[in-house]
């Protein structure tokens, strides 16, 4: 097995993990950036694990469109957090931009769907150095496929684009300790999963090999793993994500006791702490 395959696996057994947490938390929170994040720890583990399979020895069709609709899946999960930090659920912006990220995530779908084997081709764009086989489809001078994804990079380069926004510009609960923490190790994730979006789409532009965009990688999911094992306050910090968990929780206080005390009492706290700004 190769180095990068047994590499894959590992980081494809860690998203599983931190997918089974995000779940949990949401079970426990009903709080939607959970699900969001565990699925888009689900989608991460699939595309690394699709990998596996085709660098060692099964590239077929249908594993490049698990694998694509994986990463088109991950980035429309990541717009959707950076959305719901920046607006609250009645702001019109929110609901023009959830529009556009759904019009692009089904035009995308649809077309990776129609994919076929594809002959060798030679563009201005170099193609991805990681694979021999070519699937895709193409519109005239245009070609989306494994060998030229600039579609589906483009849309996480704007779900990242969004994301750093998102975190470097929007105002933070910064009282607790942990969501402190948590917002460094974000801001660390949207700094370096922008490079690793920017690398990722445009690397032809600098480098021969895109080896350099791995680098970024690790420094993005690095700090997303720890916040979302040991800093779940970290994925309900802006004033909006907390407004809508302290309604997640007048929700529960009705139906059943909360089952993260913790998490429960930082959500209160908080959402005191935001109702005295708004008054």
């Amino acid at each position: 097995m190769q180095p990068s395959s047994i590499a894959l696996l590992i980081l494809g057994a860690g998203e599983l993990f931190a997918a089974f947490r995000g779940f949990s938390l949401y079970k426990g929170t009903h709080i939607r950036e959970y699900l969001y994040f565990a699925l888009l720890w689900i989608c991460a583990a699939t595309t690394s694990f699709t990998s596996v399979a085709i660098l060692e020895g099964t590239p077929t069709l249908v594993l490049f469109q698990i694998r694509e609709l994986s990463f088109i899946f991950f980035f429309l999960s990541l717009f959707f957090h950076a959305l719901r930090r920046l607006f609250t659920a009645d702001r019109l912006p929110l609901k023009i931009l959830t529009v556009i990220g759904w019009l692009i995530t089904l035009a995308l779908i649809i077309t990776t769907l129609l994919w076929k084997e594809l002959p060798q081709m030679n563009l201005t764009i170099p193609p991805e150095p990681d694979f021999n086989q070519h699937f895709g489809i193409q519109f005239g001078p245009i070609v989306y496929s494994n060998l030229y994804p600039l579609p589906r990079n483009l849309l996480g380069f704007l779900s990242f684009i969004l994301t750093f926004i998102a975190y470097f510009f929007v105002s933070s609960e910064t009282e607790q300790r942990n969501a402190r923490r948590a917002l460094v190790l974000w801001r660390i994730t949207a700094f370096s999963g922008f490079f690793w979006s920017f690398f990722q789409t445009f690397w032809f532009l600098f480098f021969s090999s895109p080896s350099i965009r791995l680098i970024f990688a690790l420094l993005a999911i690095i700090p997303l793993s720890i916040i979302t094992f040991v800093f779940p306050e970290g994925f309900i910090s802006s004033y909006a994500q907390i407004y809508r968990a302290a309604q997640a929780y007048r929700f529960i206080d009705e139906k059943e006791e909360p089952q993260i005390d913790e998490l429960h009492t930082y959500i209160m706290e908080v959402a005191k702490i935001t109702q005295k700004l708004n008054e």
